[in-house]
């Protein structure tokens, strides 16, 4: 219905919401029906300025004639239409057909499955879906690597499913900001989010966004993800503070103009020396401990004598 300027109509139940949730400028030609009073549902319409009425009982189709050529000419002028178009959306706003479409769900679903369902897929992911070339399965498994370990058995909570929802999204669309190729995000995302610390969707989104921003410049995916494998499991510290840690390593490095190769060896390094460590904290402390003070080429380095005897 989007593809029409306007319409000429019956106001019958049906056709009268359509026009209106579709925002078409409708001329209604109300019938004469026993158990259905067309013309009030179009003076409602003609009054919130959404509508133009054509002709009364006694019309003549020469008087209809000319009624319709008046309003055609004043509806050619398109902000007259926008005007229109906007009553008309606010006289019905929604359509109500998620509801409906969950409604017929409870029929072979349990409720509250129905009930999560319309949580996750809200209105924004299906714009999304639709507009920002997102595929329903990448959302839903960075949803299920953004939830907490806590939420992993049992009933979801709705809200804490629509922050993983937009969460996702918002993951998503940074992939495409910065040339991340989404499998590389879903596996890092999958591999990181239980590095990270237990938290929300929100501090989880926010510290894999940061880490992945860090990572970017090295433009080595596969070594970023065998970096993030060297991380243990963290339980104590939530996202935001382990990010952050990460983030500093991995500038550290960048900063000595090293790659990420050189950071798998100084983790590898460092889980070589301990063994095991209670967090993300005290690991990557150790693997820092690891890099050389100076780098060779810095001031104060000298090189390595190349004959016995040689100062």
């Amino acid at each position: 219905m989007a593809g029409f300027d306007l319409a000429v109509c019956a106001a019958g139940y049906n056709s009268f919401y359509e026009l209106m949730h579709a925002g078409v400028p409708t001329l209604f030609l109300p019938q004469d029906k026993v158990a259905d009073e067309q013309d009030r549902r179009a003076e409602r319409a003609c009054q919130a300025g959404a509508a133009f009425r054509l002709g009364s009982p006694a019309s003549s189709a020469h008087d209809l004639a000319g009624e319709l050529r008046s309003l055609l000419v004043r509806l050619r002028d398109p902000a007259q239409r926008a005007v229109a178009q906007a009553a008309a959306r606010g006289l019905c706003p929604r359509n109500h057909a998620r509801d409906a479409a969950a409604e017929l769900l409870r029929v072979v679903l349990p409720g509250h499955q129905v009930d999560s369902a319309v949580a996750a897929v809200n209105d924004e992911l299906l714009v999304a879906l639709r507009t920002d070339s997102v595929q329903f399965e990448q959302v839903v498994e960075l949803m299920h690597a953004l939830r907490p370990e806590s939420a992993a058995t049992g009933r979801a909570d709705n809200n804490r499913l629509a922050a993983q929802a937009h969460e996702s999204l918002e993951l998503l669309r940074f992939a495409h900001r910065h040339g991340l190729p989404v499998p590389a995000l879903v596996r890092g995302v999958r591999l990181l989010g239980p590095k990270l610390g237990s938290g929300t969707a929100p501090e989880r989104a926010a510290g894999l966004r940061a880490v992945l921003a860090a990572l970017q410049p090295f433009a080595d995916w596969p070594a970023a993800l065998s970096l993030v494998k060297l991380l243990v499991t963290e339980r104590r510290q939530r996202p935001p503070e382990t990010a952050d840690e990460l983030v500093r390593f991995l500038g550290s490095l960048q900063q000595r103009g090293e790659d990420l190769l050189r950071g798998i060896a100084y983790l590898s390094s460092a889980h070589g020396t301990q063994g095991v460590y209670p967090g993300n904290h005290e690991l990557l402390q150790a693997a820092q401990s690891h890099m050389p003070k100076k780098l060779a080429g810095e001031p104060g380095v000298r090189a390595a004598a190349t004959e016995p005897g040689t100062p």
